[in-house]
């Protein structure tokens, strides 16, 4: 979608997008490499590691890319959403919030194979502490203009 609306800006034309106002998650690589790495030592199996991740909305983006670039309303694609949302009402009940350097979630798998609680190892079994509106884009933290223009320096 970025490169798109950079290229419909040179051209001159109008940037196209469905809704404004939906809101997006937005990681850039290294964000989302520095995760899996923090995550690696500590997985058992099974479970699903979710980082922490700011949002927007469309039209803050459209922005970010092309300040002075309008846009043009166009239909919905078939499967999209207003807001994301990362973890479902099913798996709300096996997840938890970790603070650590920020947060991030973990969605423990239904049938566990494991009970390894070792050295370094965390152990997730507590109560639910979420909602699917707690991991929605849109009551995640909003990034600001600036800290969109950063991702996108980013994009190759």
């Amino acid at each position: 979608m970025v490169q798109k609306w950079i290229d419909q800006a040179d051209a001159g034309h109008k940037l196209a997008m469905t809704i404004p106002e939906a809101t997006r998650f937005w990681i850039t690589m290294d964000q989302a490499t520095a995760f899996t790495v923090k995550v690696l030592g500590l997985m058992r199996g099974g479970e699903i590691f979710i980082p922490e991740m700011g949002s927007s909305t469309l039209a803050s983006l459209a922005h970010a890319v092309a300040p002075t670039a309008d846009h043009e309303r166009i239909p919905m694609r078939a499967g999209e959403k207003l807001h994301e949302v990362v973890v479902s009402r099913d798996e709300a009940v096996r997840t938890v919030t970790i603070p650590q350097g920020g947060y991030y979630y973990v969605i423990e798998p239904a049938d566990p194979k494991w009970d390894y609680t070792g050295p370094g190892r965390v152990v997730y079994h507590k109560t639910c502490d979420i909602t699917p509106q707690d991991a929605s884009s849109f009551n995640a933290r909003r990034l600001s203009a600036e800290d969109l223009a950063g991702m996108l320096e980013t994009v190759p």
